[in-house]
Formats: structure tokens, sequence, C-alpha cells
């Protein structure tokens, strides 16, 4: 049962270096382009993070993955 459960929390699967992504922070909504995705072990797990480079601020933020969402044109669109 446990055993089949995946050792990772979030995928990299989907993401790729140069995705454009948002991401909420304190409530503010952030913007900004994949610059490395990794596997870091927290807690005995497998977490999927990536590196951000944040188009408001200008900085480099690691963001869990699974608080990613790929920005499309319809998204922009609004």
């Amino acid at each position: 049962m446990l055993k089949d459960m995946n050792k990772s929390f979030g995928v990299t699967d989907g993401f790729a270096i140069g995705d454009v992504v948002l991401w909420s922070k304190l409530g503010m909504k952030m913007t900004g382009v994949i610059s490395d995705l990794k596997l870091v072990t927290q807690g005995g797990r497998e977490v999927a993070h990536a590196d951000v480079f944040c188009f408001e601020n200008q900085k480099k933020h690691d963001v869990l993955c699974i608080n990613l969402k790929i920005i499309t044109k319809t998204d922009v669109e609004a």
C-alpha cells in the first residue's frame, strides 16, 4: 500500500527551463521564468523545486513546483 506511493512530493515533469510561470506568495501574484529544476530531500522525501527568476523584483526564488502554473497566451489576454 504505502510502498506503491511515489516518494517525491510534486513533479518536475511538465515544466522546462525557460517556461514562464505564475505563483502566489503571501497573497501577491508573482511571475517569472524557470532557470533550474531540481529534487531536494526534505523530511525524508524528495520535493520538486524550481529556481525562478522573478519579473517583479528581479530576484531568484526557490519555489515548490506544486505551486507553479505555466502562463499561456489565454492567461494574459484577460
